[in-house]
Order: structure tokens, then C-alpha cells, then sequence
């Protein structure tokens, strides 16, 4: 009996998801997919349908390990497949066509430039691809990857410019991949573009002629995610932002600058289709109050320094349900004694009220200012519980410690 294509495609995708699941935790997503190999030689029809996976969805990085004794043992590693594919599609462009989906990581050390440029080839011959997601790279051909990246027409991009290793002195890039401008004039040359996360920062330099002088309006009418979690954009592409992609829905951005103007356009922008917002700024320019305009009432999800949010200017956003807290111990008391008028936040349904530990001295964390804090603490406490609101607490050892003894001293009273 001969199974239709598409039926196929659906049993191989079951056999590869859960066959992933029975690799060492570390390689994350980057994963090859060895167990469709095997189908490629049961007969014509499978292996057509093979093919198409095992070319639609590529994840190249890490390596092939294998069970030997009683641990894994490495079979070949993740710059010598990644070189392998290329030359199979170099050989077979046809086979390059299938490609919808990149997944490119790199563990970054010195040794391994090689892979990098090989990841710039593959995007180079993949025409057809979507989503291109890049872990870690090699400074020495970070140009030639930057360029083949820019030269694609994605519906989801993501760059990490840590690299599969993690966070360690070996694994990531000394530089950014794109500048900040360069990322927002690739965004408003993608029309199909829905979603894209930057971990990038370090970049030396942001020249801004390569952002478009012309209007942008309605350029980028998909877009819903912009998550650029360590770089630090502008007014400009605030202003860009805002004319092209009237419809995002999440958005985790940080400015610096006087971007009060260009910050309260994107927020009017996206007020209708805004579900969250991470909102950060840089050390010296707060947001301003000017920048959230009096119609605007926040997304249901709020993510958000007090430093930059004071408690004062949370009282505008009456549609949101759940708020991250990063809160200075100047704004303690404040935001704990709004907290009590039931018009402060009215919908609001979780809080998680954090510490913003860099603007707390030694002494109010440690020392005798911080049993001063309880009052404040167990005010928030006892306001979200009145709410039916579920609060939770991310403190410091010490803040946490009196607070479990504080409670559990209120429940011996009782």
C-alpha cells in the first residue's frame, strides 16, 4: 500500500521529534536528525519524502555522539557535518532548495573559523529558507556570514551571539554580528518578517546612513516579536519601528537617548495588538512621562524597571494583568502604599516583584535598613492577596530569609 506524501511527512516528523528526545540535554536544538538516514534506503517513495526532511529542517553544530560503554562517545564532530552538508549541496543545488529552516551553531574557538564561512556558504545556496537561527560565530569570517545573512528574505531570525558552549570565555564572539541599524534596515526590507530575537551588543560603531530616508510606513505589516535583549536601539529606529510594524505584539526593547517622542509613537502604534512589553533603558536617560501618552493603558503583560517606570506613571495602565517589578529601594514604600487603592492597576492579576539589586546599597540589602523593608514587603503581600492577585518574590538570601520568618512568625500569633 502506497502511503500519500503528505502522510508520510507527517509519521517521519513523529519518528525524528521523538528520537531528539533521547539526546544528552546540552546540544539544545542543533541536534542532527540521524534517524531519517535510514529511510533514505527502504524504497523510492520514502526516500523522496526523506530527503524533503532532512533538507526542510537543518540543524548543524553539534556533534554526533553516540552510546559506547556506559557513556557517549563522539562519533564525528559538529565542524566536520556542517562541512559535509555544504558539500552535499554544493554538489546537488537541488537539494538546497528544500531548506526552510537553518539552525547554524558553533562552539566559536579560534580552530574553527572554517565553520563559519561554511555557514555563510549555506545560507548563500539555501534560496528558499525562512527561519535562519545562528548560535555563536567566528570573528574572523563574521563579514562574510553577515553579508550572506542580509541577503535573505526570512520570516524569523535569531542570533545568539553566544555561542553553543554558553556563557563561558570560549563560546562567544568578541563583536556583534550587526550593528543596531543595520538589523532595523534588514527588518524593513523583509516584508514577511513575524518574528526577531537579537543577542548581540558589543558593536564598536552604528552607522546610521544605512537606515532608509524615505518613509517606512506599513513596510513591515507581519511583524509581531522584536526581542533585542542586549542591544540598545535609538530614536531613529524607534521612529521606524513605529511607522512599519503598526502590529507587533510583543516587544522587548532598550533605548538610550531623548526618545520620549519616538517611544510614545511606537507604544501608539502597537496599543491595540501589544500583549507584552519589556521596557529598559539606559543608566542616564529615564523613561520620561511625556513618552506614555494619557490614552495609552499598557498591554495585559508588563515587564520593567521602577528606575525607569516609576510607581507614579503605572497608574496609567489599567489593562495590565501581569507586571515583573524591578523595583529600587527608593520607590519601596511608594509603590507598596499604591498598591492599596484598588484603581492602581485594576486588572491586575500577577505580580512578581523583583529587586533591582544594582540600585540597593549593601546596608538596605544586608544591614539594618533591610528589616526596615518588611512593612513594605508584606504590604504587597497582603494587597495582591485582597486582589486575588498571585504574588511572587525574587529577593536577595538574606531579604528572603525574613520574610519566611516574619510569616511564620504571623501564623504562630494566629
Amino acid at each position: 500500500m502506497r502511503l500519500p506524501p503528505e502522510t508520510l511527512d507527517r509519521i517521519f516528523g513523529f519518528i525524528e521529534l521523538n528520537s531528539s528526545n533521547a539526546w544528552p540535554k546540552r546540544p539544545g536544538p542543533f541536534v542532527p536528525q540521524w534517524q531519517l538516514y535510514p529511510l533514505l534506503f527502504v524504497c523510492r517513495e520514502w526516500f523522496v519524502a526523506a530527503q524533503r526532511l532532512l533538507h526542510s529542517s537543518v540543524s548543524l553544530g553539534s556533534h554526533r555522539r553516540t552510546r559506547y560503554g556506559g557513556g557517549w562517545s563522539l562519533v564525528a564532530g559538529g565542524e566536520d557535518i556542517c562541512a559535509s552538508f555544504y558539500e552535499s549541496i554544493r554538489k546537488n543545488t537541488f537539494l538546497a532548495t528544500f531548506a526552510r529552516e537553518l539552525r547554524l551553531g558553533s562552539y566559536y574557538r579560534s580552530d574553527l573559523c572554517e565553520e563559519t564561512l561554511h555557514h555563510s556558504y549555506i545560507i548563500s545556496l539555501c534560496k528558499n529558507v525562512e527561519h535562519i537561527e545562528i548560535v555563536g560565530f567566528n570573528d574572523i569570517h563574521r563579514l562574510e556570514l553577515k553579508e550572506a545573512l542580509l541577503s535573505t528574505n526570512l520570516v524569523e531570525l535569531t542570533i545568539f551571539r553566544h555561542g553553543l558552549g554558553g556563557w563561558t570565555s570560549f563560546s562567544y564572539s568578541e563583536s556583534s554580528l550587526c550593528t543596531p541599524s543595520e538589523m532595523i534596515a534588514y527588518i524593513l526590507r523583509c516584508p514577511w518578517l513575524k518574528k526577531v530575537t537579537i543577542y548581540n551588543t558589543f558593536h564598536r560603531y552604528d552607522d546610521k546612513n544605512v537606515l532608509p530616508s524615505t518613509s517606512a510606513k506599513n513596510l513591515c505589516p507581519d511583524l509581531r516579536e522584536i526581542n533585542f535583549k542586549e542591544d540598545t536601539i535609538y530614536a531613529d529606529h524607534l521612529r521606524l519601528l513605529s511607522e512599519a510594524a503598526p502590529n507587533v505584539e510583543m516587544a522587548n526593547i532598550t533605548t538610550e537617548g531623548a526618545v520620549a517622542g519616538e517611544l510614545r509613537s511606537c507604544l501608539q502604534s502597537w496599543s491595540s495588538t501589544l500583549t507584552h512589553l519589556i521596557l529598559r533603558t539606559d543608566n542616564v536617560c529615564r523613561v520620561p512621562s511625556t513618552s506614555v501618552s494619557d490614552t495609552f493603558r499598557g498591554p495585559p503583560s508588563f515587564a520593567v524597571r521602577s528606575i525607569d517606570v516609576p510607581p507614579g506613571m503605572l497608574s496609567k495602565f489599567s489593562r495590565v494583568e501581569n507586571v515583573r517589578y524591578s523595583c529600587a529601594r527608593i520607590h519601596l514604600d511608594t509603590f507598596a502604599a499604591a498598591l492599596q487603592d484598588s484603581s492602581f492597576l485594576p486588572s491586575l492579576r500577577a505580580l512578581r516583584f523583583a529587586q533591582d539589586r544594582s540600585l540597593w546599597t549593601t546596608n538596605q540589602t544586608l544591614g539594618g535598613d533591610a528589616g526596615q523593608c518588611l512593612p513594605a514587603l508584606r504590604c504587597i503581600r497582603d494587597a495582591c492577596k485582597m486582589r486575588g492577585a498571585r504574588v511572587e518574590f525574587s529577593l536577595t538570601n538574606f531579604l528572603n530569609r525574613l520574610m519566611n520568618e516574619s510569616e511564620a512568625q504571623e501564623m504562630s500569633a494566629d
